[in-house]
């Protein structure tokens, strides 16, 4: 039932709501991934993939958190991609210099 009731939801997107969804996908697995890529080094696909989920999970949002209190920057979308593209460039530079 909930299956059905999310695949109702995914057929009424728009081609705009799509295109945000999966730029939204690639910057959350992104960053996860840069980032466990630089910190993890050993790490395999399954441990890869699971660490790459819980950093994109928490450390945009102390990051989010520690500009919102320290600088008073608000949540609005473009801070949220700043940061996710800042995560994923700072973690894929680190990774390279590391290498």
């Amino acid at each position: 039932m909930v299956f059905l009731f999310f695949l109702d939801q995914l057929s009424s997107l728009s081609a705009m709501q799509w295109l945000q969804a999966v730029v939204g996908f690639a910057l959350f697995f992104g960053a996860g991934y840069s980032l466990s890529r630089a910190l993890f080094k050993q790490a395999g696909l399954i441990e890869r993939v699971a660490l790459s989920i819980a950093v994109a999970l928490t450390v945009p949002a102390l990051v989010l958190v520690v500009l919102n209190l320290a600088l008073g920057m608000p949540f609005n979308v473009l801070t949220v991609y700043f940061v996710f593209l800042a995560l994923i460039l700072g973690g894929w530079f680190f990774s390279r210099k590391q290498a």
